[in-house]
């Protein structure tokens, strides 16, 4: 939270209520995580689909001034993660939720909100996660605001040695994010973001 707070302020010197908006959002992600945690009783292995669920709820309440986000899920199951790799995951969702409603929906009102995102195991050692939006697309996206976003998604991929794949379909965005499963294949030691 100390290296997101100390980016942002260094890109929005002049707009403190904007960083209090986006840690808030990081923050409720966070104590969701947690809050999973606490009331399962295990400190290390959390399951995915219950996490990014509640994630949905917290953040288009949080974020969307609507709540007229349509959140569609296709999460197995059985994806369990260590907490170490779960966090980030979150955060990357986090983010890629905020620059869609912030960013990929921003001043089109009439148009049905999607954000869709579905998890599957490769295998025994690599899961597959794909986030899209039915949003303008992020080639038109080229404010700081947006890049931000990406250093900070990219940065959040390698610390989980994931890699990101980008696409842009005629309608909307595509993330890919493939990353180990197993904790000790993982550099969770890299929790540093730099801009």
């Amino acid at each position: 939270m100390n290296s997101f707070i100390n980016i942002e302020k260094k890109v929005y010197p002049d707009k403190p209520e904007l960083v209090i908006e986006h840690m808030q959002s990081r923050l409720q992600s966070l104590a969701d995580l947690h809050n999973q945690t606490y009331k399962n009783g295990d400190f290390e292995i959390l399951n995915l689909k219950t996490n990014i669920e509640n994630q949905d709820t917290a953040l288009n309440n949080l974020l969307s001034e609507n709540k007229d986000i349509n959140f569609i899920s296709n999460i197995e199951p059985d994806i369990c993660l260590p907490i170490s790799i779960t966090t980030p995951i979150m955060l990357i969702i986090n983010e890629l939720t905020t620059n869609s409603i912030k960013h990929a929906f921003k001043n089109d009102e009439n148009q049905e909100k999607i954000i869709t995102k579905s998890a599957k195991l490769i295998n025994n050692e690599t899961c597959e996660l794909i986030y899209t939006d039915n949003g303008k697309g992020i080639k038109k996206i080229e404010n700081k605001e947006g890049h931000l976003g990406l250093n900070i998604i990219q940065s959040l991929t390698k610390q989980i040695n994931g890699t990101l794949e980008i696409n842009t379909p005629e309608k909307g965005s595509r993330f890919k994010i493939i990353f180990p499963i197993k904790e000790d294949t993982c550099d969770i030691q890299n929790n540093k973001f730099h801009n």
